[in-house]
């Protein structure tokens, strides 16, 4: 049985080699790859809150859309 989880990244450098470790690791992980590379750059901005909107989203993403049970930020 897979079980859904949703990776959060600032970076797609991150993205390809998580793929690999946990298709090894984990192959019964089932998961979605969700990319905002403008979060760091908001953050140090002093864009705090909307950084936690955007990830308050992209979470609601994961769960509602891709049907995740955990996500990685």
């Amino acid at each position: 049985m897979k079980t859904f989880v949703s990776f959060l990244h600032t970076s797609s450098a991150a993205i390809g080699p998580l793929m690999q470790y946990y298709g090894e690791a984990a192959p019964d992980l089932e998961i979605t790859n969700q990319l905002e590379d403008g979060l760091l750059r908001l953050l140090s901005a002093g864009r705090g809150e909307v950084v936690q909107q955007r990830l308050e989203q992209m979470l609601a993403t994961a769960r509602d859309v891709y049907g995740a049970r955990a996500a990685m930020v």
